[in-house]
């Protein structure tokens, strides 16, 4: 951001203001404080210069004093004429001329009028009420420094005025130059591009803001890359032993076509899986909010029949592995998706068999809790470190990049799970500890109740 143009706005709009200000307090000043203009009255010094110098006329040594001391004490200019208009004196270059019958005549019926250049007055000289003589004086005004410190006063204000919009300016223009380059960094694909500013006031929350987002941004993109990296390895080894048993058996070599069909059809299915995953996840993400982003097809569901069911796929997949199964019967009845919830349960169960050894037995356990029924899926495998533990359940997080290449996964079986489950209204929650074991921990909401007890199902097909 250029600081120029920002110095331009932000002085003009100080300069504005401050000459609004000025207007208000003159007209504030002018109309309510200032007081009423007095007419000339006798007593001012013009009225004592002229009347000392017309009593010494007489005596032009003395008069040419008096003329002097008026202008060097005073600093008035004075011309001094007689009743018929001769020039008895004066210190103004070139004199003033004298005043014609008809001011002479006002002026007999006044105390003084205005001369006939600006800023004198004629003062009239009487003696027995009868007008002898009058002289032409400049008026009394204030010093020249002090007419002059107004234009001095405002020159200065308005040198403040630019230097602290200057300084203002430039306080401005360098975080947000900083933002907006940092912001074309990040643009141009540079993810490690911060702000980091640092600061405690608006600027610093916008910074803050932009960071976070950033950070955001940053792990959803890695994680996506990640996910075609892991997609491309999941998918590898299935293509590859489908296309060794189509070679064998395109060789005519049956048997061993025969012997690699078990494989392949575990890798089948866990391929079936993981597209179903990426499909399925792909819809949450274009659904939304967390709320509605799932399509759910809720209706009244008996989780007990779900649990069994998953159970049964378990040890129908995995037959050497022990799942031990303690579930409450009967289980009060909840608002759901039987199919989005037995992906929950399929995801969870086959990551507790993942990541925890032969000899390790799963346990699924489910009893009614508070407002809901409880369900947790727990292992006695590796853990999870505690650092990669909060990030836990975020789309195509893995907290061991290398286990991809040993239990295979992209990261969003229990991302999936948690959406689903928060999808219905409920909660998902791990525990862990490295070594230990983890415990996956969901809820679901009990279907309401009226005031006869009797629960309310939602319709089928609301989402």
């Amino acid at each position: 951001m250029k600081p120029q143009r920002l110095v331009l706005r932000l002085y003009l709009v100080t300069l504005a203001q401050f000459l609004a200000v000025a207007v208000t307090f003159a007209i504030i000043y002018d109309t309510m404080f200032k007081p009423p203009a007095p007419p000339y009255h006798l007593g001012r010094p013009e009225d004592f210069a002229v009347r000392k110098a017309a009593s010494d006329r007489g005596d032009p040594a003395i008069f040419r004093a008096d003329l002097e001391r008026t202008r060097r004490d005073f600093g008035l200019q004075l011309t001094l004429y007689t009743r018929d208009g001769k020039l008895v004196g004066s210190t103004h270059d070139p004199p003033p001329p004298p005043l014609a019958e008809e001011r002479l005549a006002e002026l007999g019926t006044h105390h003084a009028l205005p001369g006939d250049r600006p800023h004198t007055v004629v003062v009239p000289v009487r003696e027995n009420g009868l007008l002898v003589a009058y002289g032409i004086v400049d008026l009394v005004g204030p010093p020249a420094s002090v007419q002059i410190f107004p234009y001095v006063a405002i020159v200065i204000v308005l040198g403040f005025v630019l230097v602290g919009s200057a300084l203002f300016a430039r306080a401005l223009a360098q975080p947000l130059g900083r933002i907006a380059g940092v912001a074309r960094a990040f643009g141009r694909g540079q993810l490690d591009a911060r702000l980091r500013l640092g600061r405690q006031d608006e600027l610093g929350e916008v910074a803050d803001a932009f960071d976070d987002m950033a950070d955001r941004v940053t792990r959803l993109l890695r994680g996506q890359r990640e996910l075609l990296a892991n997609v491309s390895h999941e998918l590898r080894t299935p293509l590859a032993r489908i296309r060794v048993a189509l070679d064998l058996a395109a060789e005519g070599d049956a048997e061993s076509a025969r012997q690699a069909l078990a494989d392949i059809a575990e890798d089948w299915g866990d391929l079936d899986r993981l597209v179903e995953d990426v499909l399925a996840a792909a819809r949450l993400e274009l659904g939304g909010t967390v709320r509605s982003a799932p399509a759910l097809r809720v209706e009244p569901l008996e989780l007990g029949p779900v649990l069994e069911r998953a159970a049964a796929r378990f040890r129908l997949a995995h037959p050497r592995r022990r799942l031990n199964v303690e579930a409450e019967d009967p289980l009060p009845a909840v608002a759901g998706d039987a199919a989005m919830l037995t992906r929950v349960l399929d995801n969870l169960l086959d990551n507790a068999r993942k990541y925890s050894d032969g000899e390790s037995a799963v346990a699924l356990r489910a009893h009614a809790g508070g407002d809901g029924v409880v369900v947790e899926i727990a292992d006695r495998g590796i853990g999870i470190d505690p650092a990669d533990l909060p990030h836990v359940g975020t789309p195509f997080f893995r907290g061991d990049r290398s286990r991809a290449r040993t239990t295979g996964g992209v990261g969003l079986g229990l991302a999936l799970a948690r959406r689903i489950v928060e999808g219905h209204g409920g909660r998902l929650d791990v525990a862990s500890e490295p070594a230990a074991g983890t415990t996956v921990r969901f809820t679901l909401p009990n279907i309401p109740r009226t005031s006869d007890g009797e629960q309310i199902g939602p319709s089928a097909g609301s989402n």
